[in-house]
C-alpha cells in the first residue's frame, strides 16, 4: 500500500512511520507496550481494510486520531496540534471544548 502525502508524492506505508508519531503522542502516558501494539495494529488493520493500494496521507492522520480519541485524550491532543498544526492555545481551546461536548 502507498501513502499519497499532501505535497502529491507517494511513498510505501511505514508501520515504523505510525509507531514513531504513535509514540511521541504517548510519551510519559499511563500504558502498556501490548496496549500500544494493539492500538498500532487496530489502526494499521483499519488502513489496509480499506481495501486501496494508495491512502491518503490525511486518511490515516484521522484514523490515528480517532484511536487515540478513545485511548487517550491527552495523546489525542499531542497528536491533533502537531498533525493539525495548531498555531495559538485557542486551537487547543477549541479542540479540548470538542473533546468534551
Amino acid at each position: 500500500i502507498e501513502v499519497m502525502k499532501r505535497s502529491g508524492s507517494k511513498e510505501p506505508f511505514s508501520r515504523h512511520k505510525l509507531e514513531s508519531g504513535f509514540r511521541k503522542a504517548l510519551e510519559k502516558r499511563p500504558r502498556t507496550e501490548e496496549q500500544f501494539q494493539k492500538l498500532v495494529l487496530s489502526i494499521e488493520n483499519d488502513i489496509f481494510n480499506l481495501n486501496k493500494d494508495v491512502v491518503e496521507s490525511s486518511h490515516i492522520g484521522q484514523t490515528v486520531l480517532s484511536h487515540l480519541k478513545q485511548f487517550d485524550k491527552v495523546a489525542y491532543l499531542r497528536f491533533a496540534s502537531v498533525y493539525r498544526n495548531f498555531r495559538s492555545p485557542k486551537a487547543f481551546e477549541k479542540e479540548i471544548k470538542k473533546l468534551q461536548g
